[in-house]
């Protein structure tokens, strides 16, 4: 009596129960019997009189899931015994349900999810989707092995909470759940919810998103929408938070996980300053290695990680710089960032930066690494350097459309390449379908895709050059040409794996991939390159895609070597390249909604969101699915971590609440019209008898100077601003002075609470005795802020060099 599948999702109709055939497949259903009699008992035990109460019951239309049944009344043959009556985990009974019925329920939940993920990966195989390599079984054989061997003897240290504490923990956690159940039927919005609650549900959300669908209904949890709006802001620095973190992922993951590359790179940004009031900070100057100036950021430097054996990554760490960072200061902030990680247990092994004249100079000139050197000591550590391999590929491409190449006397043209694609398009035939314009004649943008430079070093395209010179369509001296394709596509393949059993194999260092890399760096090493406007050829010291190639694969044969004495066999190149950073980038502006230069506040925002969601999503590891508490209590220490990079400040000293301090400043008389708004404004929070009777004393602001009208006719102060007595404009005078002397010099370290010290300093004029000064200098300095971010985004806008522009306060 099993219900056959139907692509309709169809629900369990016990009361309560939210299992559905296609969220638990491996579950049997079973509709309600032909029998009355027994439909009925079926129905009265479920608490289902409403369907018991219709006249006509479509009996196919409703199903009872396994759970509710004993397994004595359940066949072989996944179908029910014809006295069976749903007895377990009924409506009625729920309430007096005992410790081990719920012991019972996880099992058997547990157990299904085990078949389930042993099915899929069976189907995995099958279909040739999971590795089946004889080392990567015994890696994972040797993992789960070291994973139960932990849960047999714990290891007990200071940190590691006992019984009575987790029992203490789940208690208030469970009765903060009931409190926050009982604001949401008074209809809580979403701008409502405290922090503790919203740290709750992205806890849930990241640790399983399927629990968190199933429970948002029964917790009335927030939408998965509400998630994404919230903001959880983090430093760019690798600090302690972040480091602590990135340890509580690590340990979570296969010991092979923590097998590294450091991806460096660096992103455009459009210069703009923009305060966040928050933290107190200025963002979009150059900050790097615990330093600001104030130059505005038009790059931002990011750091990621990337997994060689395991399939993970991370963004870790950014700088906002002006320019091209200097290269001592580079220096520094790698090793920094570098040794933080080797600290924690992180096994870095490579850097990997993209054939940038920057990054070429740091790696050869300042760090001095040679072929037969290629790599950097950190401490006693080595760390190998390489380039990243795809873009090499298109680095070559580009040169050899606009320049031919000499390799022992032979040329290698693109025109060879083009008078194949000609002849190809012109007979409509299929032997390089994959080619097009895009490929012979890219413009910017195509330029620097892979894919297109990729295809066109390909067997394919060397199938098709050697059959036309062989029926004399294309000259013999395009062989040279041919074979170069044929060489660049073999040595993408080595140098770009990503699997075990494919065409682009593991890198094992077979013979064949030994002679494939002996034989390009050959090619390189004799490789010239030849102007097509005149015969002369240049050295290969000038090409430096032919240096980097060498340097490359040099470096990847010694890494190797490394890792084949820690007990290696294999290596995925192409987890040696920068497709992970130029994802993130790509994600960044995506998210950010913008398909130019970002800010640099949207850029700390978007690559903030990311960096929570990658630390916090669940990888599928080898192994076995930890059940929804446990995920739980173990999320909760990485999310409070994470958590604490967005706090706000106790000590924060700027008024906040509205926003009509941004205001348009007359020319002429700024400083009378700045102390006439600051004195209304204290009016509104202060009106004691002497202050009342002060201000009528005042005249109003608008009748002395009539040319003020003209601004700000929409604010609420408007026509409201009274005449301030001489020596309250004096004491703005002194405290503007004061501003423009120390904004600059204060930018390091939370500048308005510093400057708020100086302005303190400063005699006061009182209009009464109780006057609220502090509240006064916060808000002039608030709108102090504003003006001279204002000030100099204008000026930004138009200079169209703003690595040369500073900082400005006038």
């Amino acid at each position: 009596m099993e219900t056959e599948r139907k692509k309709n999702k169809r629900y369990c109709l016990a009361r309560g129960c939210v299992n559905s055939d296609k969220k638990m497949p491996n579950l049997s259903f079973f509709s309600l019997p032909k029998d009355a009699e027994r439909r009925r008992k079926w129905l009265t035990v479920l608490n289902r009189q409403d369907i018991l109460s219709k006249e006509d019951i479509k009996i196919k239309s409703y199903v009872v899931c396994s759970m509710h049944f004993d397994d004595s009344v359940v066949k072989i043959t996944k179908q029910l015994k014809a006295d069976a009556v749903p007895s377990i985990f009924l409506p009625n009974t729920l309430k007096n349900i005992d410790s081990s019925d719920v012991q019972k329920m996880n099992e058997t939940i547990t157990s299904i999810e085990a078949q389930a993920a042993h099915a899929t990966l069976l189907i995995k195989r099958k279909l040739g989707e999971e590795p089946v390599d004889f080392e990567i079984k015994r890696s994972r054989v040797d993992d789960q092995e070291q994973k139960v061997t932990i849960e047999i003897h714990p290891i007990q240290d200071q940190n590691t909470p006992n019984a009575s504490d987790l029992a203490e923990n789940f208690s208030q956690r469970f009765r903060k759940l009931i409190e926050w159940q009982k604001k949401s039927r008074n209809g809580i919005n979403g701008k409502q919810l405290t922090k503790e609650f919203k740290m709750f549900a992205l806890n849930l959300h990241y640790s399983s998103p399927d629990a968190y669908r199933c429970l948002q209904t029964i917790l009335k949890l927030p939408k998965e929408s509400t998630l994404k709006k919230i903001k959880l802001k983090m430093s760019g620095e690798l600090n302690d938070q972040v480091l602590q973190s990135l340890e509580l992922k690590l340990k979570s993951l296969p010991s092979k996980a923590k097998y590294c590359t450091v991806c460096v790179g660096e992103m455009p940004l459009q210069p703009n300053l923009c305060y966040d009031i928050k933290t107190d900070e200025v963002i979009g100057l150059h900050h790097i290695n615990d330093r600001t100036l104030p130059q505005f950021a038009s790059n931002v430097l990011v750091v990621m990680l990337q997994g060689m054996f395991y399939n993970w990554k991370q963004p870790i760490a950014y700088s906002l710089v002006a320019g091209k960072v200097d290269y001592e200061e580079l220096d520094l902030y790698l090793y920094d960032v570098i040794a933080k990680l080797l600290v924690i247990g992180v096994e870095v092994k490579a850097i990997v930066t993209k054939q940038d004249p920057y990054f070429e100079k740091f790696a050869k000139d300042i760090k001095k690494i040679t072929n037969k050197k290629p790599y950097l000591l950190i401490g006693e550590h080595k760390v190998y350097y390489i380039f990243d391999v795809p873009h090499l590929l298109t680095c070559t491409r580009n040169n050899l459309l606009s320049n031919n190449f000499d390799y022992e006397g032979n040329v290698i043209s693109w025109d060879y390449i083009q008078s194949l694609y000609e002849f190809q398009k012109e007979k409509n035939l299929q032997l390089i379908h994959k080619l097009s314009d895009a490929h012979l004649q890219p413009n910017k943008m195509q330029r620097t895709e892979v894919r297109y430079a990729a295809q066109v070093f390909s067997n394919t395209v060397y199938a098709a050059l050697e059959t036309y010179i062989d029926f004399d369509k294309i000259p013999a001296e395009a062989k040279a040409t041919a074979k170069f394709v044929k060489a660049m596509n073999d040595i993408f393949d080595v140098l770009n794996s990503s699997n075990v059993d494919s065409v682009q194999n593991a890198f094992k260092m077979t013979p064949q991939q030994k002679a494939t890399l002996e034989e390009a760096e050959a090619m390189f090493s004799n490789m010239k390159y030849i102007n097509r406007d005149s015969t002369k050829a240049r050295n290969p010291d000038h090409v430096n895609t032919f240096l980097n190639f060498q340097f490359t694969i040099q470096s990847i044969q010694l890494l190797f070597q490394d890792l084949r004495k820690e007990g290696f066999k294999y290596l995925f190149t192409g987890r040696l390249n920068q497709d992970c950073l130029e994802n993130l980038f790509s994600c960044i502006r995506q998210q950010s909604g913008s398909s130019t230069n970002l800010t640099p506040v949207q850029f700390t925002r978007t690559f903030s969101n990311l960096f929570i969601q990658n630390m916090l999503k669940r990888l599928p590891t080898t192994y076995c699915k930890a059940d929804i508490q446990k995920i739980l209590v173990k999320a909760e220490n990485l999310i409070n971590i994470t958590a604490d990079i967005e706090h706000e400040d106790k000590s924060l000293i700027l008024v906040s609440g509205y926003n009509d301090y941004r205001m348009d400043l007359p020319e002429e008389n700024s400083v009378v019209y700045i102390a006439s708004y600051l004195v209304f404004k204290c009016s509104m929070i202060h009106a004691c008898e002497e202050m009342v009777e002060v201000l009528a004393s005042l005249e109003p602001l608008n009748q002395l100077f009539p040319h003020f009208t003209e601004y700000n006719k929409t604010a609420e102060f408007y026509g409201y601003l009274k005449m301030p007595p001489e020596a309250l404009i004096q004491y703005v005078e002194e405290l503007e002075g004061l501003f423009v002397d120390h904004f600059i010099k204060c930018i390091q370290d939370k500048p308005g609470s510093t400057i708020f010290e100086f302005l303190r300093r400063i005699l006061p004029i009182l209009l009464c005795s109780c006057f609220p000064i502090d509240y006064f200098i916060r808000l002039f300095l608030r709108l102090r802020i504003f003006e001279t971010m204002k000030l100099n985004n204008r000026s930004l806008t138009k200079n169209n060099d703003p690595i040369e522009q500073y900082l400005k306060v006038t």
